[in-house]
């Protein structure tokens, strides 16, 4: 079984994924695509969506999905 990402997590329990998308800046395909693991993040991206979750989601976690690509 393929285990969610922690942003995934984060969202369905503060946000929708509209908002968050918003929120730092990128589209919501692009958002969804990420969070389906279609899709990798940049550095700048993986900082401002770790702000955005106040740390909650540590920018560690971005990184985890690179190398399981």
């Amino acid at each position: 079984m393929e285990s969610l990402h922690p942003l995934k997590v984060w969202i369905e329990g503060n946000t929708t994924q509209a908002e968050f998308a918003r929120k730092v800046g990128c589209s919501g395909p692009y958002l969804s695509d990420l969070l389906n693991g279609k899709r990798g993040v940049s550095l700048k991206l993986a900082i401002a969506m770790s702000r955005a979750t106040g740390g909650a989601v540590p920018i560690e976690a971005f990184e985890q999905q690179e190398a399981a690509e």
